[in-house]
């Protein structure tokens, strides 16, 4: 399976500057580490790969793994 940073699908357009997102380390269950608008999200976090997407009210769910 392909690997995506979390760059390549904003850069992309699927995820849009504007969506509101929550960025999860490894799991959904635990505290977000960022919740925002997709264009605030730090440098860094931008070259973590997504590991997982869910959509709830507004807001997109992202988890994210660091390799």
């Amino acid at each position: 399976m392909e690997k995506f940073k979390l760059s390549d699908l904003i850069g992309a357009g699927t995820v849009s500057v504007a969506q509101k997102v929550s960025i999860y380390m490894e799991s959904f269950s635990r505290v977000p580490v960022f919740e925002g608008c997709s264009a605030d999200i730090p440098d860094g976090y931008k070259n973590f790969v997504v590991n997982g997407v869910a959509a709830e009210n507004d807001t997109l769910k992202i988890r994210v793994t660091v390799f």
